[in-house]
């Protein structure tokens, strides 16, 4: 008798869960059908044995803008050479590279909007030529892995100019995430003899893990679980910048592998706060080192070479959780002081700078970034970054008698 009770528990029980996949699996199917717009698509990123991560070739995508920022859907894709945009042209005057973050890869604008695209149609204006502008852009890339990119690329692509991109947010903190090089005590840049590892968040999305991630039940319960949970209070996140930045610094100094992810960042607070502390000064003199190197990569080969700083939205406005406001109380904050660091180290090294940060202040900031959660420059803000950019560039090196 008991046994029988048993086996019809059992039963039972799988006769609930297999009714239950059943539910789960039409819903799934039906939603499918519904937004077939929304089935995921490979992902865009793949392991890159060198710097990490670099984007896939041949790769289309979509990214929805939240409501606050417009809403819209941006389908981007890229080449057969694995940048943002079309294909590379032959013939072209003159070829520009822009390396850097997100910023540049700009996966939340329509490509006539990036600032790549509009960085091309303002000099070709400017200088009369028939100018390609490659946008060498990756979500999360910090100065250390557009180097050795650039270095890689040099040969192959043969570009006149490149531009380097520094993110004065989260570009410095980059150099401790990744732990690609560090300084030797003679002070100089090392390649850092940790074996590189796949980073977690692809590694994710590959195999079963990835296949449930891509279930559109589960990135509905996702969006569900995000709509109810609170943002954290400015003092909370502050609280979380600086912990992880100290402990970002800790692996540093112990020399030790990676540990965080290269799609993990977020503001820079421990230089923005304490520019004379050990992490930050540790900071700038790699960052320094990145910048000599890439700019003596671009001499020996005759490339000319620019370094482009944007200011981040936390010192300019305040559109983003945090910002500028809730420094006051720390005597050292300036709102320069990311972008200066960055401006000071080019000045220092006659590496040719262009820094954004007066540009975007007198012309609304505000206007010129999206809102929370997105801390990136908009359409306006990239046009007008181009609009400086594509000037300085003309007059520097273009123009008669110039470099």
């Amino acid at each position: 008798m008991m046994l029988k009770k048993t086996c019809k528990m059992v039963l039972d029980g799988l006769l609930m869960l297999g009714i239950g996949c059943a539910v789960l699996l039409v819903g799934e199917v039906v939603l499918q059908l519904l937004y077939d717009d929304k089935v995921a698509s490979p992902i865009a990123y793949r392991y890159d044995e060198e710097y990490l991560v670099a984007l896939k070739p041949n790769v289309q995508k979509t990214y929805v803008r939240k409501p606050q920022n417009g809403g819209q859907t941006i389908v981007w894709k890229t080449n057969g050479e694995g940048f943002r945009g079309n294909a590379l042209r032959a013939d072209s005057d003159l070829r520009l590279i822009v390396y850097g973050d997100s910023n540049i890869q700009a996966r939340f604008s329509d490509l006539e909007n990036t600032f790549a695209h509009k960085l091309e149609q303002y000099l070709r204006k400017l200088a009369g030529e028939d100018v390609e502008v490659v946008n060498g852009g990756t979500v999360g890339f910090g100065p250390d892995q557009s180097l050795i990119r650039f270095a890689k690329d040099a040969d192959r692509y043969r570009p006149d100019l490149v531009i380097f991109h520094i993110f004065a947010d989260n570009d410095f903190g980059e150099l401790f995430r990744n732990r690609l090089f560090e300084i030797d005590p003679q002070g100089r840049l090392v390649k850092n003899s940790h074996p590189r590892t796949i980073d977690q968040l692809i590694e994710k999305d590959s195999g079963f893990k990835g296949w449930v991630n891509s279930l559109l039940l589960v990135k509905a319960i996702g969006k569900i679980l995000k709509a109810v949970k609170k943002d954290d209070a400015p003092e909370d996140l502050m609280r979380q910048y600086l912990e992880a930045g100290a402990g970002e610094y800790a692996v540093y100094l112990q020399s030790g592998s990676r540990r965080f992810s290269h799609f993990e960042d977020h503001y820079d607070l421990d230089m923005a706060l304490f520019p004379q502390g050990a992490a930050a000064q540790a900071k700038v003199q790699l960052l320094e080192a990145v910048l000599k190197e890439a700019h003596a990569v671009a001499r020996g080969r005759e490339i000319k070479f620019a370094v482009l700083v944007q200011p981040s939205v936390i010192d300019l406005t305040e559109n983003f959780r945090i910002s500028y406001e809730h420094f006051r109380q720390y005597p050292e904050y300036r709102r320069k002081n990311l972008t200066d660091a960055v401006k000071n180290i080019c000045l220092e090294n006659n590496i040719p700078v262009l820094n954004l940060y007066d540009v975007f202040f007198k012309n609304d900031p505000s206007s010129l970034y999206f809102v929370a959660p997105n801390n990136h420059w908009n359409d306006a803000g990239q046009d007008l970054a181009a609009r400086a950019t594509a000037t300085y560039i003309n007059d520097r090196f273009l123009s008669p008698g110039r470099e």
